[in-house]
């Protein structure tokens, strides 16, 4: 029995192809290239898990994925089954991956999403969060104002919340 789009998506979403951001990048793209040149329905999901190592690389141009598949089939042909294909992938793609940095460019903001001993409690912003629940609230919240699906936005929490959030709400004493 082969697998659906979601279990395609959640077998990307922590894969480590690479220790370093540049391979993690070039050799995810390789083994995504099949479903992203498809009618695979998490395009975007995938697209993010893609582009996020290039964003931690300090990367913020949309046509940077265009530039990855032109200097990974330069410096290694035959690295993509068609990379013409894939090249124009991105090309068509370029405001997806601008709503993508976006995405991530909020992300970042919740990495100030921690423990606080005194309180006993989450705190980010100027909210007191004593479970996920009440941080998904507001990341549901300031995602939407991005306006991209609610969907999309559960698995960008995801993404986030695997382990750090849920470390930071196990450090509350019950």
């Amino acid at each position: 029995m082969g697998q659906n789009d979601l279990e395609i998506y959640e077998s990307f979403r922590f894969k480590v192809f690479s220790q370093g951001c540049e391979g993690q990048a070039y050799t995810i793209l390789q083994a995504m290239e099949p479903y992203l040149l498809s009618d695979f329905s998490y395009k975007h999901s995938l697209m993010r898990v893609f582009f996020r190592p290039l964003f931690y690389m300090g990367y913020e141009d949309p046509t940077t994925p265009m530039a990855v598949v032109h200097t990974c089939s330069t410096r290694e042909p035959g690295c993509y089954k068609d990379a013409d294909a894939l090249y124009r992938y991105m090309e068509e793609n370029i405001q997806l991956t601008a709503k993508i940095i976006e995405e991530l460019n909020l992300c970042c903001d919740y990495y100030e999403v921690a423990y606080c001993k005194e309180q006993n409690a989450v705190l980010f912003r100027e909210h007191i969060f004593h479970d996920m629940d009440e941080l998904w609230k507001v990341f549901l919240e300031d995602f939407r104002k991005l306006d991209i699906p609610d969907e999309e936005i559960f698995r960008i929490f995801e993404e986030e919340s695997g382990s750090y959030y849920q470390s930071e709400f196990g450090k509350i004493q019950a």
